[in-house]
């Protein structure tokens, strides 16, 4: 009886041209960014062990930049240090609020440790859906945390505004464009889950403090992937360093060593490339938002000529801005010192946009 034969596979043996894809375009590109984001996934809560190691290991690689870099850097964190402790007795309140369960902290918007956000839920809601604010904190772009924008995030919260604050990777886990990445994917996620949490998907305004500032303007000039500029109703930065080659000298000269700028931005023309006035002076047509840029005229972290000439080039191009300097405040008194004395005009001055820009009243605010 004859033996029956197996009919042969048609499918090709495996070769290098067969495991090699096409080449990436941009469409495949966004795309994967979108099928990869956490829009459409969800993550586990970072454990504490996976944050120690976090915290290590930028302590080690901080520490060997600080080394090649200029010694000055060691004092100016030590006066960091003591500045924190100093503080911390009219901290207590606020961390004690901050851990209180009043509000959900950590939670996972991407994939990395430090692609997390707490959200400040709304006490006073006037209507059905309470206004949106996203607020990305500052710290150089190396101690940028999201519980720096608890003060805030208590205050407007205790007026009927839901508020996000997102996390972000500093230096040395990424550059300036990690950065401007996570605060882009943090912005989609915040937009995607606001109404979740009982806010206004239509009425969201962006707000940044420094190096947050600094971001969210760059993710707004440069053209965001996970969300649009009109999904926002308004955007406002509070001591922003706009123009990174204008004030790297200045860094340098208070401690910034080389080695980390070298790092964040590269070289000169980096630089350039990271810095919101140059592509606003750059740029021919851009869809923006209405912008609201709050200064210090004392600030010598990001001086107060950074905001003016960042609104200059931003009229130019036909954006409705408009600029507001606090005479004699320092680059840290919009969001702690002068909050602590009783003084809560950025507050107000934040609750005010927010009432401008967005349908539906909040509560007034009432200094207390």
């Amino acid at each position: 009886m004859p033996t029956q034969q197996r009919p042969r596979s048609r499918t090709p043996p495996p070769t290098d041209r067969t495991k090699s894809p096409l080449p990436p375009t941009p469409t495949r590109q966004a795309r994967r960014l979108w099928l990869t984001s956490s829009l459409t996934q969800s993550f586990k809560t970072p454990s504490r062990w996976e944050q120690t190691i976090l915290v290590v290991k930028m302590a080690v690689r901080l520490t060997w930049m600080t080394v090649r870099g200029s010694p000055l850097w060691v004092v100016n964190f030590i006066r960091l240090i003591l500045y924190a402790l100093f503080c911390a007795p009219a901290l207590a309140r606020s961390i004690r609020y901050y851990f209180s369960g009043a509000v959900d902290r950590s939670l996972r918007y991407g994939p990395k440790v430090r692609h997390t956000a707490d959200v400040y839920r709304p006490i006073a809601i006037r209507g059905e859906k309470a206004p949106t604010v996203i607020f990305v904190s500052g710290g150089a772009w190396v101690i940028g945390y999201k519980a720096w924008a608890s003060l805030t995030g208590r205050a407007l919260a205790a007026h009927g505004v839901l508020v996000f604050a997102p996390d972000y990777r500093n230096c040395p886990q990424c550059d300036v464009h990690g950065m401007a990445s996570d605060v882009d994917l943090s912005i989609g996620w915040c937009l995607e889950k606001c109404e979740e949490y009982g806010g206004d998907r239509d009425n969201v305004v962006l707000v940044g403090q420094s190096a947050g500032a600094h971001l969210c303007a760059l993710v707004l000039l440069r053209g965001p992937v996970h969300w649009r500029p009109t999904d926002l109703r308004g955007f406002v930065g509070i001591s922003g360093p706009y123009h990174v080659p204008a004030t790297a000298a200045h860094w340098r000269a208070r401690g910034f060593g080389q080695a980390m700028l070298d790092f964040i931005f590269g070289d000169e023309a980096g630089m350039l490339l990271a810095s919101p006035s140059y592509l606003a002076a750059r740029a021919e047509e851009v869809e923006l938002p209405p912008m609201l840029l709050l200064h210090g005229t004392a600030d010598k972290s990001a001086t107060a000529q950074s905001t003016l000439d960042f609104a200059a080039a931003l009229e130019d191009l036909g954006v409705d801005v408009h600029t507001k300097l606090y005479e004699g405040w320092t680059h840290t008194d919009p969001i702690l010192e002068r909050p602590f004395a009783g003084d809560q005009r950025l507050h107000r001055d934040l609750l005010e946009a927010v009432s401008k820009w967005c349908d539906g009243p909040v509560a007034p605010f009432a200094d207390d």
